[in-house]
């Protein structure tokens, strides 16, 4: 291989190196930051929060693992792509550890919802309205609904009309449970019924025979994704082993060799995602329009 090949194969590996990294450092900045406003999820939650609370505390670390191991590759092997193989094994070794975890985190936030809503079912029982109910229900909330019911409770606090703040708080929890429960607390503001609580423990109940399912449903998967992650760890093993043949990696080291390599891992990767994107949880359709479709539907001409 002639030095122009090795430079063309050299930024080609920098490239993806370096776009792979930025990607990286973008989702852990978006994961980390303060939550401001309403919480804008596109299919979900992001994919760090399927891991176990150890990995997402930690998955910063992982990262400069990664390129500290992409960089040692590179520099024994003499080849970029090798390097960039390292860092992608070492910053995906989780989300083989622990494939299709997007059961987990709903069956976290359904019991989140279950147990808050129990709360406010007993606050509202003893005689207070739900506008009360809300804020004093913030020191027991849950952490995962702690953001939003802090921020609808600020709004009612600021004189926000009752009905446009649980509009809003909808838009927080982007969410089909969070549209059932805004809809149940706008129609409280147009009929103020005395059913209230019994209505919002009637949901509580129901969420949590929903999460009680979806645990049992989410435990017999869980045999299949512990095989597929066996088969997965030995066969990236097989290949590590290969690549530390000499004889075998040879036409490896070349260009189309480092082409090549890329153009396979590129296909393992894919399909270690497309199998994680088919072990997860679709989310259930909103019941109320986002906030984007209803400034769309405002000016959209007459």
């Amino acid at each position: 291989m002639n030095q122009s090949q090795q430079a063309l194969v050299a930024a080609l590996g920098v490239a993806v190196c370096v776009a792979a990294l930025a990607r990286a450092v973008v989702s852990l900045r978006r994961r980390t930051a303060p939550v401001r406003g309403p919480v804008k999820r596109r299919g979900g939650p992001g994919v760090l929060a399927e891991l176990p609370p150890v990995w997402q505390a930690n998955y910063r670390l992982l990262v400069g693992a990664a390129v500290v191991a992409a960089v040692l590759v590179w520099a024994i092997a003499g080849r970029p792509v090798h390097g960039l193989i390292a860092f992608a094994g070492v910053a995906g070794l989780p989300f083989l550890l622990f494939p299709g975890g997007s059961a987990r985190t709903e069956v976290e936030q359904l019991e989140a919802f279950s147990d808050w809503l129990q709360q406010l079912s007993s606050v509202i029982a003893a005689g207070k309205p739900l506008e009360v109910a809300i804020p004093s229900s913030l020191s027991t909330v849950p952490d995962v609904l702690r953001p939003a019911v802090a921020r609808l409770s600020q709004r009612l606090a600021d004189g926000v009309p009752a009905a446009q703040a649980y509009r809003l708080f909808a838009d927080d929890l982007a969410s089909n449970t969070g549209d059932e429960i805004a809809m149940v607390f706008q129609m409280h503001t147009q009929a103020r019924g005395r059913g209230l609580a019994n209505v919002i423990k009637e949901m509580a109940f129901n969420k949590s025979d929903k999460a009680k399912a979806l645990r049992k449903l989410d435990s017999e998967r869980a045999r299949t994704r512990r095989k597929a992650r066996n088969v997965t760890v030995l066969t990236l093993a097989v290949i590590t082993l290969g690549l530390t043949s000499v004889s075998y990696t040879d036409w490896y080291r070349t260009a189309p060799g480092q082409l090549g390599l890329m153009v396979v891992g590129t296909m393992v990767a894919g399909s270690l995602v497309w199998m994680r994107k088919t072990a997860r949880n679709k989310p259930e359709p909103r019941l109320l329009r986002t906030a984007a479709e209803r400034t769309a539907v405002e000016v959209e001409p007459s």
